[in-house]
């Protein structure tokens, strides 16, 4: 049997002219992850407010036991009183339930606070905010009275925009000993407007040596970023760069992995498989976030090749090196390899 210790703690800590807000603290402990019944990855889910904002998230695991989380927003969870394994994608949420993926991260990264101006909409209906948790294997006896832990902050006052998530994926797999490997998406911008670009994080596994993002327009490869992926996921605000996505464009990230074993390693959820993601943080006005169906790019690693869809692909697209918000970051920040 699955004990899970969950706490909202609600305070308030301001109301002032901009907008009144308050914060919500939700810990799963680990003793999810220990046992004979222990799950890979557990989710647990919290009755939502409808028409507020979320606008800063701030994960915390002091006792180191947590690969990463990722928080959801669902009309109805797959489950709701207890902690429940949720590694199939397609438990997070009940079957038929809308789900809408709101932030991702892993050990040893900060958490992100959004812009003044930016909040995350919780919905015009009551729903749930479902936090996902990948504890890591290794947990014992020793972590039974530990936890993870997330604090939302939740706005009452509409901002001026609305930021909503896109995801770019890969699938298949990274053929056996084969170094410099590379998966790539592209997808072209699927929206009827503009969006303001507000954050972004790029992720892999264990076998990744490289990630890249790019806004690809009229033929011009605009640089979002370039991360090593070994060192742990963050989402990097670029709000201040006043960087735009239009109709027309190209969304396109790329992953470059060194598999040096015998056997292929697929795309997949589980620790041991490997992912290339990027998650895009956009800013658009209310009436469209609303109305306008946010959908998600995927490709396969075998049958997808920029090199057949495009000209003057960059030469660093696999290279970390240089002036990359990551390699800034970690001039005045501490950035730890992942575990």
């Amino acid at each position: 049997m699955l004990f899970v210790c969950l706490f909202i703690v609600l305070v308030l800590p301001y109301t002032d002219s901009a907008a009144s807000s308050y914060h919500e603290v939700l810990r799963m402990s680990l003793s999810s992850f220990v046992g004979p019944n222990k799950v890979e990855y557990g989710c647990l889910s919290v009755p939502l407010k409808a028409d507020e904002y979320i606008v800063d998230f701030q994960p915390h695991s002091p006792a180191g036991g947590v690969h990463h989380m990722a928080i959801y927003r669902c009309d109805e969870p797959y489950e709701r009183q207890h902690v429940w394994e949720c590694i199939d994608p397609t438990h997070v949420c009940k079957p038929g339930s809308k789900k809408r993926s709101l932030f991702g991260w892993n050990l040893g990264a900060p958490g992100w606070k959004l812009p003044r101006f930016t909040g995350i909409y919780t919905g015009n209906t009551s729903g749930h905010i479902v936090v996902q948790v990948h504890g890591r294997s290794d947990l014992n006896s020793h972590h039974l009275d530990k936890y993870g832990s997330i604090t939302l902050e939740f706005q009452t006052k509409r901002p001026r925009l609305d930021t909503v998530f896109k995801g770019y994926a890969v699938s298949g797999y990274i053929p056996a000993n084969t170094l410099g490997f590379t998966t790539d998406v592209a997808c072209t911008w699927d929206m009827k407007i503009g969006a303001r670009l507000i954050g972004y994080a790029l992720h892999t596994h264990d076998y990744g040596v490289a990630t890249s993002a790019y806004i690809i327009r009229n033929g011009t490869w605009i640089e979002l970023g370039r991360v090593d992926p070994q060192y742990s996921m963050l989402t990097y605000d670029i709000s201040h760069k006043h960087m735009y996505v239009r109709p027309g464009d190209v969304v396109a990230t790329r992953c470059t992995y060194d598999n040096h074993d015998a056997t292929d390693v697929q795309m997949g959820y589980s620790h041991a498989d490997e992912m290339c993601n990027l998650l895009l943080h956009i800013a658009i006005p209310h009436r469209d976030a609303v109305q306008t169906k946010i959908t998600q790019c995927s490709r396969n690693a075998q049958d997808y090749h920029w090199e057949d869809m495009f000209d003057n692909i960059p030469s660093l697209a696999s290279d970390v090196s240089g002036d990359t918000d990551q390699n800034r970051y970690m001039k005045t920040h501490h950035l730890s390899k992942k575990i």
